[in-house]
């Protein structure tokens, strides 16, 4: 699921080309755990843990997989960059 969204999309396309770049696969599996991180919010607010939610968004797990991803991001573009 984590192909939907703009960055997935070209993660798993026009990013391809650096698979062989190891930045590429953490890249990969961050941008995933921010999925799965936000899957994880989105049940909070469902299920009415608004205060739990926003703190994981503020400054819990999203929030550090969030970081993670712009690093990963950032790592893999100082690899490829020209």
């Amino acid at each position: 699921m984590d192909d939907r969204c703009a960055l997935g999309q070209w993660i798993h396309g026009e990013a391809k080309q650096y698979s062989g770049v190891p930045e590429y696969g953490k890249l990969v599996q961050e941008h995933k755990a921010f999925h799965a991180s936000a899957a994880k919010v989105i049940e909070m607010v469902a299920a009415g843990k608004l205060e739990e939610a926003k703190t994981c968004v503020d400054k819990g797990e999203f929030f550090d997989a969030s970081l993670r991803t712009i690093n990963a991001i950032r790592h893999l573009r100082t690899k490829v960059a020209p």
